[in-house]
């Protein structure tokens, strides 16, 4: 697998923060990069890290080839009774479908690590009603909530891309921050800035106003019965009333509670007689929506999430870290157990049994990637990449596995050529 010397992409896509911008222009002379246009800062320290295309390999933190790499996995796997198959989001469609198939043939349980939010599936594929894509949020939402968040910060381009700079089909656009950060950056572009009293990660504040934001829309009477509601959602009550399409974006501690994505659901269908409300969360980097979708549908289930005695229990005597880059697995409970382990991903792992680097989420590849909204992106933008280096390298170890499941237990699998 090798790529042209000189690689020019006009529309590729940066995986610098979950924004996932696809209109990214890169100048590659083999491994370096030679320009970039149109990155943010986060995108530009990202882009300008990758390393090269061609995969690296080490057994017992010493450099081999990949071929012996891949010998040496498939035989650490093959021996193991209850693998763990962990990570995932730096891997591509391609790569995570390759992932489910060796997870089938090994008997191996799959785990996206990080967790994802709470409402990452619920947003799109349990309540359709109650999501938008971005492209629906940049061409119709007259109302931008930002819930506990600071896009300026984690994701550079939202507000330019999809949240404020855009041009609505009709009216003008109105931008909130709900937030208890009094130096929130994104505050300061926003019309009006609502302050909650409580920090992250307590919600319980914010549920209470989402529940008070409910009760008045679905019945607007209620005011003569209970008392005003608290003033945070007397405010969006009037923001709302005002709007044709509300959407709020939630940051990473309020979309991980589940109770909290309960009442904005909730909120959403039972103001849909009188008013269009949809959710999101500002995603992390990576592809988390696309594990999300190829474990739905190449395995037919969701539950991705960790089980918090899988681990302590002892139920798993090897970890294989797919699509995870070293500092999320050196904070990760996997390394802190000692389980014997194997990585493939963007960075090598000197600590594991055996570790082979790939790009990862590359804009050199011809793969692809599902945004947070559920569009799918091409890296490359189309421009004749290269191929996905870990879809090959997870197709040969599948085969070694399978091979091995069928025939006799006692003999290793062979080495796996590499070209």
């Amino acid at each position: 697998m090798k790529l042209p010397h000189d690689v020019q992409l006009a529309r590729s896509v940066c995986a610098g923060c979950g924004c996932l911008c696809d209109d990214i222009e890169v100048n590659f002379r083999g491994d370096k990069l030679l320009g970039l246009q149109k990155a943010c800062p986060l995108g530009e320290e990202w882009l300008r890290g990758l390393g090269p295309i061609q995969p690296e390999a080490l057994v017992k933190g010493r450099p081999v080839n990949v071929a012996d790499a891949l010998f040496a996995m498939a035989k650490i796997l093959h021996s193991a009774s209850s693998p763990l198959l962990v990570g995932l989001s730096e891997l591509t469609i391609e790569g995570l479908c390759e992932a489910a198939r060796l997870a089938e043939a090994s008997g191996a349980i799959l785990i996206q690590w990080p967790e994802p939010p709470a409402g990452l599936s619920l947003s799109g594929l349990h309540a359709p009603e109650c999501s938008a894509t971005l492209g629906e949020v940049r061409g119709t939402a007259d109302l931008v909530v930002f819930w506990r968040a600071d896009p300026l910060r984690t994701h550079p381009r939202h507000l330019e891309r999809f949240s404020l700079v855009p041009r609505l089909l009709r009216g003008q656009r109105v931008m909130v921050v709900v937030d208890a950060n009094r130096e929130n950056s994104t505050a300061q572009e926003a019309v009006e800035t609502l302050p909650l009293s409580s920090q992250a990660p307590a919600v319980a504040e914010d549920i209470e106003i989402v529940r008070a934001l409910r009760l008045r829309i679905e019945r607007p009477d209620t005011r003569k019965q209970q008392g005003p509601p608290p003033e945070i959602a007397q405010r969006l009550l009037e923001r709302i009333r005002a709007s044709r399409h509300a959407h709020f974006f939630l940051g990473e501690d309020a979309a991980r509670s589940p109770a909290f994505w309960d009442e904005l659901q909730s909120l959403a269908a039972h103001a849909r007689e009188k008013h269009r409300i949809t959710i999101s969360a500002l995603p992390a980097p990576g592809n988390g929506r696309g594990v999300v979708e190829v474990m739905t549908w190449q395995l037919g289930s969701q539950e991705l999430a960790m089980k918090g005695d899988l681990l302590s229990a002892g139920a798993t005597d090897l970890v294989f870290a797919l699509g995870m880059s070293g500092d999320v697995l050196s904070k990760s409970p996997f390394v802190k157990l000692n389980l014997p382990r194997i990585t493939l991903a963007s960075t090598l792992d000197p600590g594991a049994e055996a570790s082979i680097r790939v790009p990862g989420l590359d804009p050199r590849l011809s793969a692809t990637v599902v945004r947070s909204d559920g569009i799918h992106l091409s890296l490359d933008g189309r421009g004749g990449g290269a191929a996905d280096p870990a879809v090959e390298i997870l197709r040969q170890i599948t085969r070694a596995t399978g091979k091995q499941t069928r025939s006799s237990p006692s003999e290793p699998p062979s080495p796996t050529s590499w070209a």
